[in-house]
């Protein structure tokens, strides 16, 4: 999440299946929190709807809705108004299909380029669990959980090996990555050769 704490946007793409996908939201929460004090998380589904239409009429008061004009763009307006809410706010958007995320990378590149460098705006994290060629580009950031798996297969592993629910860990085999599969197949097989593993875990 360094991305996210040096101000980035962050387009984090996942599987369809997610092992513990709760568990991997609070540590990721756990983080950003801890590493952005000055910022509150706000974590929403996306609506489907174009994304800077949806933000307009979400943060901006009646008022400052008056103040738009089309030629502008929905990105730039957002940008240049410092005093929306949603300047201090860390937002997630989740279930972001292909086409929706496309929309919302476009919309952060005009975003972004509007806000300029060393102005404070909102940082956007958005999940999408298709395949979406995102670009790299600016403070546009990518995340593939495939690529990125090795620290929580650590963790995974730390949780199975404590858990009743051991029967499930063929189930996660699949999506480990074989070093990962080595470490806990090794741990295991000599726990049970020395009695050391409960009866419920065998």
């Amino acid at each position: 999440m360094e991305a996210v704490q040096s101000g980035s946007h962050l387009f984090l793409q996942l599987p369809q299946f997610v092992p513990w996908y709760e568990t991997m939201s609070d540590l990721v929460i756990s983080k950003i929190e801890r590493q952005n004090s000055d910022r509150s998380l706000k974590i929403i589904m996306d609506s489907g709807k174009d994304p800077g239409e949806y933000l307009f009429y979400q943060y901006c008061r009646q008022e400052k809705r008056a103040q738009y004009r089309p030629g502008i763009g929905y990105a730039q307006f957002l940008a240049k108004s410092e005093e929306l809410i949603m300047n201090h706010y860390i937002l997630w958007v989740t279930q972001a299909d292909a086409a929706q995320a496309k929309k919302w990378y476009t919309f952060l590149e005009g975003y972004s380029k509007a806000l300029g460098k060393g102005k404070k705006g909102c940082i956007f994290l958005i999940e999408t669990r298709e395949d979406v060629p995102i670009i790299e580009r600016g403070s546009i950031k990518r995340l593939v959980y495939e690529k990125e798996i090795a620290h929580y297969d650590t963790y995974l592993f730390a949780m199975l090996t404590t858990s009743r629910r051991f029967a499930s860990l063929r189930r996660f085999l699949a999506y480990l990555s074989p070093c990962a599969i080595r470490v806990a197949s090794s741990i295991s097989s000599s726990a049970v050769s020395r009695g050391t593993l409960p009866i419920s875990l065998r």
